[in-house]
């Protein structure tokens, strides 16, 4: 009996050949069985995975990568979200030569939630590059992921300039920094000798954590990244996931204990409770401010709560000393690029290392839906307005831009309609418009999807070629955001 998975599965290839724009005479799937999603040549198609699959996929991308993943295969078949039909393979004479994952999930951006796509074991074999395999099965799953209501997708690949002839964005200042364990540490206590006279903070403990503070954890990280850009919504099965696949050596927790006093008529608590020791006449609360993920001498999530940026230090401080006692004479942080501890580590003669230099690659993304996600952004852009004092309706024109991004540069884009911004007090809303407005921004998809991600860096043709009062509501509605994704999703084992 099929599974709903694999009735899923079905739907979507039925139903694929009305949304994908390749020629109707590819879209013949009646020789490569119900799971066929488009059919590339006499011998080439491209279809979703089953778990019949698993081994030929984990093979391929063990060739593919050049790494074993055993392991880490089968932790991902565990997540509680995974579904075979998620994953597109290409098929050549019974033999993969292409193969993409797609994890659909829901980030966080500036308060809004947003449904999203992230891609992830983008592989192909160099021999079948001639034949365009790879951009066909991209522009498959973007076509599949927005279909199923994706916004934006997300992938982290080295191939940057290959997907940008896709249409993708790369996110910018994104990186990690790395500093020698014994510098930071004198870096650290020079620090602290000379704040030993200002006023004392709160009482703060770094410990490690036990498996009852999960629930605390998880309420930390909701509290600060409904607040961030692109970092993405965890449920509780997926924290457990997390947690228990053990890429992790530690998670580091900072609590802060006060006493309190007792009423008389509470029963004595057990020492190893979240509230800590109940012995005599006070006890000591505890409240979790602060954690940091770690793996060797890495932090991949490091988070804390306002008010409590000592716990900063501290955090750092206790992954130094780890790391020295584990042989290690380096620490890395990769956490949010806005986090003041970057600094600190530069300073301490630290270097900061751009994602793009290293073998994972930068992050990219590319919005499957403008409307969708400009409809999604409004109450973001009417704060903005308000704060700003931008009267309106606002409207702002692009002049020449396209939607499309699938063609390859060397083929002609089609003619598009330019595209109107339109921010009322009640929508924001993206369309196609004939007319120019007086004030029309001249700007290729390209920038115009940089724009609207606030993922945009200001040229000096962009401000010559506009008035400032036009500039100055740009940079008021769309400012660039710092994008940041967890490094502790993908550590592999």
């Amino acid at each position: 009996m099929p599974t709903p998975a694999d009735s899923r599965g079905q739907v979507e290839a039925a139903n694929f050949a009305s949304v994908i724009n390749f020629p109707s005479q590819v879209q013949n799937c009646s020789a490569s069985g119900s799971n066929c999603v488009l059919q590339l040549d006499g011998s080439t198609s491209i279809l979703t995975g089953s778990t019949g699959d698993h081994p030929l996929v984990l093979n391929f991308l063990t060739q593919t990568q050049q790494l074993p993943l055993a392991e880490e295969f089968q932790s991902r078949l565990d997540h509680p979200t995974y579904q075979s039909h998620d994953r597109l393979i290409v098929w050549r004479d019974k033999a993969i030569v292409a193969h993409l994952m797609a994890s659909h999930q829901t980030a966080w951006f500036a308060g809004e939630r947003l449904p999203i796509v992230s891609f992830c074991d983008f592989e192909s074999l160099p021999e079948f590059d001639p034949n365009g395999y790879d951009r066909q099965l991209l522009a498959t799953a973007e076509s599949i992921a927005t279909q199923g209501g994706a916004v934006v997708a997300f992938m982290r690949t080295r191939r940057v300039d290959w997907f940008e002839q896709q249409g993708w964005t790369q996110f910018r200042n994104q990186g990690h920094t790395r500093a020698n364990t014994l510098a930071v540490l004198s870096h650290i206590e020079a620090n602290e000798q000379s704040q030993q006279r200002r006023r004392r903070g709160p009482r703060l403990e770094v410990t490690s954590w036990r498996h009852f503070q999960l629930d605390a954890i998880r309420d930390l990280y909701d509290s600060l990244a409904s607040d961030m850009w692109g970092v993405l919504q965890r449920s509780e099965p997926h924290w457990q996931w997390l947690t228990n696949r053990k890429a992790h050596d530690q998670i580091l927790t900072v609590c802060e204990t006060r006493k309190s006093p007792r009423p008389s008529s509470e029963p004595t608590r057990d020492p190893s409770s979240d509230q800590g020791s109940s012995a005599g006449p006070d006890f000591q609360a505890s409240k979790t401010v602060a954690y940091a993920v770690v793996r060797d001498s890495c932090i991949v999530e490091l988070l804390v709560l306002p008010g409590y940026e000592a716990a900063r230090t501290m955090l750092l401080k206790r992954a130094c000393q780890d790391a020295i006692d584990r042989d290690h004479h380096f620490v890395a942080l990769h956490t949010s690029p806005d986090d003041p501890l970057h600094e600190f580590l530069v300073t301490a003669g630290g270097q900061w290392i751009a994602d793009a230099t290293t073998p994972a690659g930068a992050w990219m993304a590319k919005l499957l839906s403008p409307t969708k996600w400009v409809e999604k952004l409004y109450s973001f852009l009417h704060q903005r307005a308000r704060a700003y004092g931008i009267e309106r309706p606002v409207q702002i024109d692009f002049q020449g831009c396209a939607l499309s991004g699938n063609e390859p540069q060397s083929e002609p884009k089609h003619a598009l309609p330019s595209q109107r911004f339109i921010l009322t007090r009640r929508s924001a809303r993206l369309e196609p418009t004939s007319e120019m407005a007086v004030q029309a921004l001249p700007a290729d998809w390209q920038a115009v999807q940089e724009l609207l991600l606030l993922n945009h860096r200001p040229t000096v043709e962009l401000q010559a070629s506009i008035s400032t009062e036009l500039l100055s509501v740009l940079n008021a509605l769309f400012p660039n955001q710092l994008f940041w994704r967890s490094p502790f999703e993908s550590i592999k084992l």
